[in-house]
């Protein structure tokens, strides 16, 4: 008999075209020793779903759904955690594709750290087209989710790879279910404040792939962008003096060349496309945050 933990992974899913059969199959090919189960949580707008919808054929053990009429990813997950029933949390998003050792290292990093933690593993990005990379593709590739440095300079980890144990978990507190985005960092500052540490695991991989087109990044943006004011307001906190931000008006060049010259050798002219798409989300971050 396996001495590992059991697992609950959760994985919210809203308005699934498709991707998730990627998912799916993904985590039904886990090398994992112990028991596991994966909660689908059904989160609105997935009749077109080949997994979720109308006639989709029933998913095989160890697959379960659940259904969260409340809006939102966090809520979603925070429904997902209630119908949970393994010693182990693990957290992954409808478009992504854990790999098959996702969580056997994944585990094995929080069983190998002392003290109480969440872990977050590497998140990989990939292109899900063919040809030359579009513009936001660049940009994906060369931002993507830098999961280590958030764990190290800003105290989170990205929903789409995280694994906690229950009691942890519960310390913590469910995931803050009035965002729409930001609730990753939100609920990784407060495990951080009530004494949990986060520790990166760069063998517990999952892709994600790139936004293919400038409107698709642009919808990223403003979410995510959105999500820093609603944060503020959900702890009451106030909005940064305009003069900060105008701040932000100076172009980040250092920043900007450093990613520039990593995507030397994917095309001719690729760094320089970056760079200007990397402006263009810059200064569209800086026009949402002054309409605040």
């Amino acid at each position: 008999m396996s001495d590992q933990p059991s697992v609950t992974v959760v994985v919210p899913v809203f308005g699934d075209s498709g991707d998730l059969r990627s998912t799916v199959d993904a985590l039904l090919a886990q090398d994992y020793d112990g028991p596991y189960e994966v909660v689908l949580v059904d989160n609105g707008d997935n009749a077109a779903s080949p997994v979720l919808g109308e006639g989709a054929p029933e998913l095989p053990s160890p697959f379960r759904v659940v259904r969260e009429t409340r809006p939102g990813s966090y809520a979603a997950r925070n429904a997902g955690v209630r119908a949970s029933r393994a010693d182990v949390l693990a957290f992954t998003d409808a478009d992504c594709v854990p790999r098959p050792d996702w969580l056997r290292n994944g585990v094995a990093s929080l069983r190998a750290t002392d003290g109480p933690v969440f872990v977050g593993g590497r998140i990989s990005v990939f292109r899900g087209t063919t040809g030359p990379a579009t513009s936001a593709e660049l940009y994906e590739l060369a931002r993507g989710f830098p999961q280590q440095a958030y764990l190290a300079r800003e105290s989170f980890a990205a929903t789409a790879n995280v694994l906690v144990d229950r009691a942890s978990f519960q310390t913590v507190g469910p995931f803050e279910d009035r965002l729409m985005s930001g609730g990753d960092r939100e609920w990784g500052e407060r495990a951080t404040a009530a004494g949990l540490r986060g520790v990166y695991a760069p063998t517990a991989v999952v892709d994600h792939p790139c936004r293919s087109s400038l409107a698709e990044l642009r919808r990223k943006v403003v979410r995510v962008t959105e999500g820093h004011v609603q944060v503020r307001r959900v702890r009451g906190e106030p909005e940064p003096p305009r003069r900060e931000v105008l701040r932000e008006l100076l172009p980040p060049v250092r920043t900007t060349l450093r990613h520039a010259r990593g995507l030397h050798g994917t095309a001719r002219l690729a760094p320089v496309r970056y760079v200007g798409v990397a402006l263009y989300v810059h200064y569209l971050q800086v026009v949402l945050r002054l309409r605040r």
